[in-house]
């Protein structure tokens, strides 16, 4: 088998190392960020939203943004 001309310099395990963690990374920085401003602002459901956020995100990826979306609309 010839090598690849232009290889990943650290090999394919990092590439999926990295999709890994930022698989795990976002929605729980997501669920953080809205956790923060929620308790920030005295919101009652704080918990919940970042959990559906965090869940959200983590599971699907588009329905965390609605999830942020809607929150950042009704956070006014």
């Amino acid at each position: 088998m010839p090598p690849l001309q232009f290889g990943v310099p650290v090999g394919p395990e990092a590439v999926i190392l990295a999709l890994i963690v930022l698989w795990l990374v976002v929605p729980i920085g997501v669920a953080y960020w809205i956790y923060a401003d929620a308790t920030a602002r005295s919101e009652e459901y704080a918990v919940l939203w970042a959990l559906a956020a965090g869940v959200l995100t983590y599971t699907t990826g588009f329905g965390g943004v609605i999830v942020i979306a809607v929150y950042v609309w009704q956070r006014e």
